[in-house]
């Protein structure tokens, strides 16, 4: 895949869009503007980079959309096997008490495993300590 593409796959992917000529709207280009400076291999850099500084709330990483690696990610990645190297090392009991507690947390209940018996008071009483916050 050339780098056009792949900057345009990952493009899409963060702005939530599926067509080439969705992404080109955002980026203020026509679809005619895109299409040229797709055939040229010339990816809209530094149209990204001002749609991030331009449109926060979008989330964009420009770094990553451009070059495929982004501090952002890097860390994100780090903290992400940090967790998980934690998780393991907890009991099975445990690990399912921690799953509970970041199920509430982030409000996905939808998500939580079936309680054990024995786990049903703590997670009532986990239920009404969040309650209480």
């Amino acid at each position: 895949m050339k780098f056009f593409e792949e900057a345009a796959l990952r493009l899409k992917q963060q702005l939530k869009v599926t067509e080439d000529r969705q992404a080109a709207e955002l980026l203020g280009m026509s679809r005619n503007a895109w299409t040229l400076r797709k055939r040229r291999e010339n990816f809209p850099t530094k149209e990204v980079f001002a749609l991030a500084a331009q449109r926060p709330e979008l989330g964009l990483d420009p770094d990553w959309i451009v070059t495929g690696s982004s501090n952002k990610m890097e860390t994100a990645n780090v903290r992400e096997a940090s967790l998980l190297q934690c998780f393991q090392k907890l009991s099975d009991k445990d690990q399912r008490r921690l799953l509970q507690q970041a199920l509430l947390w982030s409000g996905e209940m939808v998500l939580a495993l079936p309680p054990e018996p024995a786990e049903e008071e703590l997670i009532l009483d986990l239920t009404m300590m969040s309650d209480d916050k």
